[in-house]
C-alpha cells in the first residue's frame, strides 16, 4: 500500500487538478488541510482522493489502488458514525460535508473506457448496485446541503461560493417549488414526454424536479454561463423516486440521465469525464433502440435542447 507520506505530498498538486473552481481550491487549501489532522474521517478522505489519483495516473500500480480503497472504507465507516449521531455539532458540518464531497469525488472516478460495462448491461441486482452507486452516493451531498444552508452560523463552503461569480446564481437549488419561470423552460418534447403539466408538482411527478434542473442548465449552457458546479448539482438534489426509476432502468428517467451527463461533453477533469463519456455513451445506444418514437428522436440529437434554449 503506498505509505501516506507519500499520498500527503502528492495532495497540494491532487487539490489543484481535482477542482475546477477558484473557490474550491481556496478551500481545501486554506480550510480543510489545515484542520484535517484532528479529523480523522476528513484526512482518510483527503489521502483516498490523492491515492485514487495516482492510481489513475499510474493505472498498473497495485499499491494506489490498496491505498484509496483502504482510505477510502475508513473514511466511509467515520463518516457514517458522524452521521448517525443524534445531534451534529454545528463547527463539524463543514468537515462532514467536505468528507462526504471527497468519498463522491472517489466514487464518480473511473477509469472504465467500454460502454457496454455500464450497469446498464448488467442484469444482476447486486453488480447494478455497486455499478450504480456513484451516482446514488450524491444524495448524501443534497442531504448535507440543506443542513448548512438552515445553519444560522453560516458555513464556509456557501459564504465562499457565494461570493465568487463563477458559481452562478441561476442554478441556487431552493427547497421551495420552482416558479413558473422555471416550468417555461421545460423543453416541451420533454414535457410530453414525462407528463409534465401546469397540475405537476415534484410530489405527483418524479420528472418534474429533475427536468426543472436540466431545463435550467440547459439555459444557462446556452448562454455559456454553464460550470462543473452547476451541472454536479443535479445528482445531489434529485429526488430518491427519481433514483429508483433510474435504478429500475425506466425509459425516461434514462432519458434524463442522458441529458444530464450530455452537459459533461466537454470536461477533462480526470475524476468526471471518463465516466460521464462512458456512461453517456451506453445509455445513448440503448435508447436510440427505444420503442418509444420520441425518445429515439431525443436521442438522435440530444443538444437540441441547448442550442433552442438559447433563444429562451
Amino acid at each position: 500500500m503506498t505509505p501516506s507520506t507519500h499520498l500527503t505530498q502528492h495532495l497540494a498538486q491532487c487539490i489543484d487538478t481535482s477542482f475546477q473552481s477558484y473557490p474550491g481550491c481556496k478551500l481545501f487549501h486554506q480550510f480543510v488541510l489545515p484542520n484535517c489532522v484532528a479529523i480523522p474521517a476528513l484526512m482518510h478522505g483527503l489521502l483516498a482522493l490523492s491515492a485514487r489519483q495516482l492510481q489513475h495516473l499510474q493505472p498498473s500500480c497495485r499499491l494506489h489502488e490498496r491505498a484509496y480503497l483502504f482510505h477510502t472504507q475508513v473514511a466511509t465507516r467515520l463518516l457514517n458514525q458522524e452521521l448517525t449521531q443524534a445531534t451534529i455539532a454545528v463547527k463539524d458540518l463543514d468537515f462532514i460535508f467536505a468528507t462526504c464531497l471527497l468519498i463522491n469525488m472517489i466514487s464518480f472516478a473511473t477509469d472504465e473506457t467500454i460502454p457496454f460495462n455500464s450497469w446498464l448491461f448488467m442484469s444482476d441486482s447486486a453488480s447494478i448496485d455497486n455499478a450504480l452507486s456513484w451516482f446514488m452516493v450524491q444524495q448524501g451531498m443534497g442531504y448535507l446541503s440543506k443542513i448548512l444552508n438552515r445553519n444560522p452560523n453560516g458555513s464556509v463552503w456557501n459564504t465562499e461560493l457565494d461570493a465568487d461569480t463563477s458559481c452562478n446564481p441561476h442554478f441556487v437549488i431552493k427547497d421551495d417549488l420552482p416558479s413558473y419561470s422555471d416550468l417555461e423552460l421545460i423543453p416541451q418534447t420533454l414535457a410530453e414526454i414525462c407528463c409534465i403539466t401546469t397540475d405537476s408538482t415534484p410530489d405527483n411527478n418524479s420528472y418534474y424536479t429533475p427536468l426543472v434542473l436540466l431545463s435550467r442548465a440547459f439555459r444557462i449552457k446556452s448562454l455559456g454561463l454553464g460550470n462543473l458546479n452547476s451541472y454536479l448539482s443535479f445528482g445531489p438534489h434529485v429526488p430518491q423516486s427519481y433514483r429508483l426509476l433510474l435504478r429500475q432502468k425506466d425509459e425516461k428517467a434514462l432519458l434524463l440521465f442522458m441529458l444530464w451527463l450530455m452537459l459533461f461533453e466537454e470536461e477533462t477533469c480526470w475524476w468526471i469525464g471518463a465516466r460521464t463519456r462512458n456512461e453517456y455513451a451506453a445509455v445513448l445506444w440503448l435508447l436510440s433502440r427505444s420503442e418509444d418514437q420520441r425518445i429515439r428522436e431525443v436521442a438522435r440529437d440530444p443538444t437540441i435542447f441547448v442550442r433552442s434554449n438559447a433563444s429562451v
